[in-house]
């Protein structure tokens, strides 16, 4: 998403947006920095969706076609379990409304033991079965296992597309390159191992570099066949797309190794669909002290890093996953608050504009109350339309990357809550963190919307030398890195690094960037860090951390640094310059950032602000974020309300309720749409409504829905009383189940019926 141009909020919005408890006033030394300044928004104007296709959400759907089991969307994926009947299936759904119907298929796993059992080839393929130590199969559902993808399993899958593409499928989907880190020991896996090594696997708990090792098999296989499927595809079909569906670091990357960032970027891969949803988002994180579900914050570190997989792809597209209701049986009333948590994280991204609007629409819509399958139908129609309006988003200061990696990256220490510990903090500042994944840094052009990149190979690995190059070149260019941690023992094995000269990869990547580190020391407990003197004065003083389990690193710095903290006379953090660039180095692993509360995140707080000032970037923590795409309004709130000027539709409730000022409380995440009542016309409707006609004493207008939902439309009389609504089934004059309307004082009506037959309704509005 190409920005137009970006400046600090000196005005407020003709919407007229009020943040209580903001400080408008500028930073007037950043030498001398006032905290209390620092809520501040960035306005920021994106324009729109530069990669359109006319495709902005789909959603999958096993099964034959059933009227009543589909959503408003441009496309349906259509899911199979086996290639056996793939063409019936597609034609199934042709004609009935879609712009396009596609196809998706499992990578990593074989359905029903369809091709392992012979049901393709005649023959078996028990080798590429995903099997733990012991031997036992990595089981999927009952009947259906996991996967290692083979040349012989790539054919089939390439068939099986092959075939739906010339029943009438566009487009490939093929979701899920799930290698699981404790089921990597399939015969084909060793295949490879010895392939690559020379020797036989031998399994060695004592060898720390081992499970690196066995995650880039299991990843690069992954890579091999989305590379070979897709090519193949586009060789017979070169107008046909082809995307990968996967999981987000967060919530996978303890089980599962996944290659994504170079997946994407392959040649003939078009694009992704970023898999969070309302499970992933339920997913306890360690932060300020305890362990905690904070749904909006893992929602937004989950769509980030997904998202940012196309930054500076170009002609990439992504879709971002959305579900209603979740995996595990759990009612309504506790997915439907996190599902509207990850709509406006979605939303909040401002360049999202493609969607996965569900997965399986009997779960999530279908059998789902009518008062939630109203809300979310309006959230559908949104999907379609909002690629029409560019973003204006405000939230705290933007350019702050947090590198991940999702290959040899949980194998040594707890990868989740350590990259949990580096971007929540600033989220729930407001503060829009870009998670970039370690494997997209093959050139600088994924970091080319960052100032500030805070990394830490603490929990995480290269697996080229490449990755430091690029980090290196883009600090000296100008760029500002903030690295956490030290030197522990997941630093003490053989990598990538070693063949360099080097006995650890932050060595490595210090080198690079010039940074003269003669010596460490490493040590735990509680400490007291004392601030130099001539620090800025929010750097000052002295402080005891408490984090008996925290990991310190003492560095020797040498010439050419300055240190920052220092703990019993040893010092713990420092800055440097590097080129054109900076580096600013904190010896507290990044898990200790939460360890407790007020302490560390206090001082992590403390250290984005230094490298802000030093990389000229403007510190702004708002605790709030919002963004407006035309009419509509998507908010969250953390630690500071939201209060609204002027009249608003409520579309996260169950008939649209009608606001004047709304607040949006703390924790909450709201969807408003700007309204006006003075003018005849339809506010909103979660339908799709066509031929609107006006005179002077009614309005008539077409709505069609989905079979077994509430239609709720809301229409403006422009202030005139309302004497009678008429509704009919265009077909048949009658009228639809539960028929019920009410008119407000304020000069609007609300109309809502059950649809219960494939009908469109004409609704006339009669007043004055």
């Amino acid at each position: 998403m190409k920005k137009t141009f970006k400046f600090l909020l000196t005005a407020i919005l003709a919407a007229s947006v009020v943040f209580s408890g903001c400080n408008k006033n500028p930073q007037d030394n950043k030498e001398n920095f006032d905290l209390s300044k620092k809520k501040e928004f960035v306005r920021t104007e994106y324009s729109k969706q530069t990669v359109d296709d006319g495709i902005y959400n789909n959603f999958q759907i096993g099964g034959y076609y059933d009227p009543t089991r589909v959503i408003p969307a441009d496309s349906v994926m259509a899911y199979a379990s086996t290639i056996s009947g793939v063409e019936t299936l597609i034609k199934s759904y042709l004609g009935k409304g879609f712009k396009q119907v596609d196809m998706m298929i499992p990578n990593g796993r074989d359905m029903g033991c369809f091709f392992i059992h012979g049901g393709y080839d005649g023959k078996m393929h028990e080798d590429i079965v995903q099997k733990s130590r012991d031997g036992a199969w990595k089981l999927h559902t009952p009947g259906s296992y996991y996967v290692h993808p083979s040349e012989e399993f790539n054919d089939y899958l390439v068939d099986w597309c092959k075939r739906a593409i010339a029943a009438g499928a566009k487009d490939i989907y093929i979701e899920e390159p799930d290698g699981y880190k404790d089921s990597c020991y399939s015969e084909y896996f060793f295949d490879l191992w010895e392939k690559k090594y020379g020797e036989p696997f031998v399994y060695d708990e004592d060898d720390l570099s081992q499970p690196a090792k066995r995650q880039a098999i299991t990843a690069q296989m992954f890579v091999d066949s989305y590379d070979y499927i897709s090519t193949e595809i586009k060789k017979a079909y070169p107008d046909s797309k082809v995307y990968i569906a996967t999981h987000s670091i967060g919530s996978y990357s303890s089980v599962i190794v996944a290659n994504n960032g170079k997946m994407v970027a392959l040649e003939n891969i078009d694009g992704v669909i970023g898999q969070s949803w309302t499970n992933t988002s339920m997913l306890p994180l360690y932060y300020e002290g305890e362990k905690s579900v904070r749904y909006f914050e893992t929602s937004y570190l989950e769509y980030s890093e997904l998202n940012n997989y196309i930054v500076g792809l170009d002609g990439k597209k992504a879709f971002m996953l959305n579900d209603a209701n979740a995996d595990g049986g759990y009612g309504y009333d506790v997915t439907r608050p996190i599902w509207e948590h990850n709509i406006v994280a979605q939303m909040l991204m401002p360049d999202v504009y493609c969607f996965e609007s569900t997965v399986w629409a009997e779960r999530a819509f279908t059998n789902a109350p009518y008062e939630y399958k109203t809300v979310q139908e309006g959230i559908y129609r949104i999907q379609q339309n909002v690629h029409d309006y560019a973003s204006v988003t405000y939230s705290g200061t933007e350019g702050i990357g947090v590198l991940v990696s999702y290959t040899g990256c949980s194998a040594f220490g707890d990868m989740v809550n350590n990259l949990s510990a580096l971007v929540t903090p600033l989220v729930s500042k407001g503060i829009p963190v870009d998670v970039i994944t370690l494997e997209r840094l093959t050139d600088t052009k994924a970091l080319k919307n960052i100032k500030l990149l805070v990394m830490s190979y603490d929990f995480i690995k290269p697996d080229d030398i490449i990755y430091n190059k690029t980090i290196a070149e883009w600090v000296k260019n100008g760029g500002t890195l903030l690295y956490t941690g030290g030197y522990n023992y997941a630093q003490s094995f053989d990598g990538v690094w070693t063949a360099e000269g080097y006995a650890t990869p932050q060595d490595a990547l210090f080198s690079e960037l010039g940074v003269n580190v003669k010596g460490f020391e490493s040590f735990n407990g509680n400490k007291t860090l004392t601030a130099e003197k001539n620090n800025p004065s929010y750097l000052t003083g002295t402080k005891l951390y408490n984090g008996e389990k925290t990991a310190f690193t003492a560095y020797d710095i040498g010439a050419g640094a300055t240190a920052l903290l220092t703990a019993e006379n040893k010092v713990i953090a420092f800055e440097a310059k590097s080129g054109k660039g900076n580096v600013v180095v904190c010896g507290v692993e990044p898990v200790g950032m939460s360890s407790s509360e007020n302490s560390y995140a206090e001082l992590y707080e403390k250290l984005i602000i230094r490298s802000c000032q030093l990389g000229n970037l403007d510190y702004r923590a708002p605790e709030a974020m919002y963004t407006i795409r035309g009419d509509y309004y998507f908010c969250h709130a953390f630690d500071r309300e939201i209060a609204l000027k002027g009249e608003y539709l409520d579309l996260f409730s169950d008939n649209f309720d009608y606001l004047v000022d709304p607040v949006v409380t703390k924790g909450r995440s709201a969807c408003y749409k700007r309204v006006q009542t003075e003018d005849i016309d339809i506010m909103h409707s979660n339908g799709n409504v066509t031929d609107f006609v006006q005179n002077s004493s009614s309005v008539t207008f077409t709505v069609s829905n989905i079979l077994r939902s509430r239609s709720h439309t809301v229409v403006s009389t422009g202030g005139m009383p309302v004497k009678s609504v008429d509704v009919k089934l265009k077909k048949t004059n009658a009228v639809p189940e539960k028929f019920a309307y009410k008119a407000s004082d304020d000069g609007y009506v609300t109309i809502s019926y059950i649809l219960n037959k494939a009908e469109n309704v004409e609704v006339t509005v009669y007043f004055g």
